[in-house]
């Protein structure tokens, strides 16, 4: 939860894939996906990252077939909650594959829809572009579910 480090967020991820593993009757290095409800959006971008590299690091490690993969999803409350974090964590790991509930970025980004005549703070550009739809944009490519 909040203020957890991402180590500790590690160890539940990591006892979650084994139990989904068990659950399944199948060892972790036979799970073709997980659909990871990574951290918490109150971690700083750097314990977002630890985390995201402790994920797949461990992911790459444990399971042997050439197409698992770890997909993490956007949603409130986690690392991906915002279309412009999310956007960001991309640039800096762009091979990360992403389940897109886009309905958790429309609710994070409901403040947004004023008119544009309002600062970047409120989701419009100086341009009056709609910032929520060009981060979608941007990341759709990343949306493998």
């Amino acid at each position: 939860g909040p203020g957890s480090s991402p180590n500790v967020h590690f160890a539940a991820w990591q006892s979650q894939v084994d139990a989904i593993s068990s659950s399944i009757g199948v060892p972790p290095e036979n799970v073709p996906f997980v659909v990871s409800f990574t951290g918490h959006d109150s971690m700083s971008m750097s314990d977002a990252m630890q985390l995201i590299d402790h994920t797949e690091s461990w992911f790459e490690q444990n399971c042997s077939d050439l197409y698992s993969t770890v997909m993490h999803e956007t949603h409130r409350g986690k690392i991906f909650y915002s279309p412009w974090v999310t956007k960001a964590i991309i640039a800096e790991v762009p091979h990360l594959q992403l389940v897109a509930d886009l309905s958790h970025f429309t609710c994070v980004t409901e403040w947004c829809s004023v008119p544009s005549d309002r600062n970047e703070r409120l989701g419009v550009d100086s341009m009056g572009r709609d910032m929520l739809t060009e981060a979608i944009d941007t990341l759709a490519d990343h949306f493998g579910h």
